[in-house]
């Protein structure tokens, strides 16, 4: 009886330790988008030409009417977004998210998170 638990024991550790080894080892895409975008019935214009990291990662620079891709690899992440606007003031949001196993992909919209909406984080 001793040695089944003890195997027991070993297999449900087995488990544990893949299912957070897949967890915090999960790739995901990210697609930056830096375009006009209408989100339940309101219109977000894509005004300012902005420059992005993710987790500390190297600076990334996108201009309007563009969208770029980036990985990532685990479940938290920092968004960190720079643009210059029309006073020409130098403008930083920072916003943090985590990302769930069932997801792959996703979007972030850079004209809803300058003005502030909640949905700039989407599924693609």
């Amino acid at each position: 009886m001793r040695r089944w638990l003890i195997r027991l024991g070993i297999v449900v550790g087995f488990i544990v330790i893949c299912f957070l080894l897949y967890s915090f080892g999960k790739q995901y895409e990210i697609f930056v988008d830096n375009k006009t975008v209408t989100i339940s019935e309101t219109t977000y214009e894509a005004k300012y030409a902005a420059v992005y990291n993710i987790d500390d990662s190297e600076e990334t620079e996108i201009k309007l009417k563009k969208r770029k891709k980036s990985y990532v690899v685990g479940p938290n992440h920092v968004f960190v977004l720079k643009y210059v606007d029309e006073n020409g003031k130098d403008v930083e949001i920072k916003k943090e998210f985590n990302l769930s196993t069932d997801r792959e992909s996703l979007i972030v919209n850079i004209p809803v998170l300058i003005e502030g909406g909640s949905e700039w984080l989407i599924d693609k």
